[in-house]
């Protein structure tokens, strides 16, 4: 393992599709599995804090080893001033701030074609050491401890995985149709329910049989 563990999260399996009704999209590029997170786990290797994010599936996606992941990750340090609520981006479908008790101080962002590590101001903190295994269907990134802070009671953390895309979007997150499209997820509507994807199969929203 890289360094001493400081957390190790289990996620369930099969709880990929949000509240209940988002339907991945239909591309045969996007595999079943590919959003659900199974675990999260930190490490303090002395230097760098090394976060480590399984996915149900890590199939390479439009030539990325990271699949087709986009990973966020808030850091919660309470001896910066910097740190303050921030709304995560729309297209994340997270309408909540963050709660002031765990305001972030650090973003990091990684995916296959790109990556973020900025504090609250916006201002560029450096880059993200990032790799993936398919094996072990983990994906690995770390950043150095004397920009981040270091691990200790107090300093929290929020993650999420949302659909990576290629494209000139600002958050670089693709988004979110009434139904699901070739490369845009859809929101199925109330009584309809998400059903499993499969390489040959496209994703429709079905109603839920009775």
């Amino acid at each position: 393992m890289p360094g001493t563990l400081l957390l190790d999260v289990p996620d369930p399996s099969g709880d990929d599709n949000g509240p209940g009704n988002y339907a991945y999209p239909t591309s045969g590029n996007f595999h079943a599995g590919a959003f659900d997170i199974q675990r999260f786990q930190v490490f303090d290797d002395g230097t760098n804090v090394i976060f480590r994010v399984q996915t149900r599936d890590l199939s390479p996606t439009f030539g990325s080893p990271l699949g087709a992941q986009l990973v966020d990750v808030y850091v919660h340090d309470p001896a910066r001033a910097a740190a303050r609520p921030r709304r995560r981006p729309p297209t994340r479908r997270a309408t909540s701030t963050i709660a002031p008790a765990f305001a972030w101080s650090r973003l990091i962002q990684v995916q296959g074609f790109g990556q973020r590590y900025e504090n609250a101001a916006g201002t560029t903190l450096g880059t993200v050491a990032i790799s993936a295994n398919q094996i072990s269907r983990f994906i690995t990134f770390s950043v150095p401890k004397a920009t981040l802070g270091t691990p200790g009671p107090g300093l929290g953390r929020s993650r999420s995985c949302s659909p990576a895309r290629t494209g000139s979007a600002a958050d670089q997150a693709r988004g979110f149709q009434p139904t699901p499209q070739d490369f845009q997820f859809g929101v199925c509507a109330v009584g309809e329910r998400r059903p499993a994807l499969h390489a040959s199969t496209r994703a429709r929203c079905r109603r839920r049989s009775t």
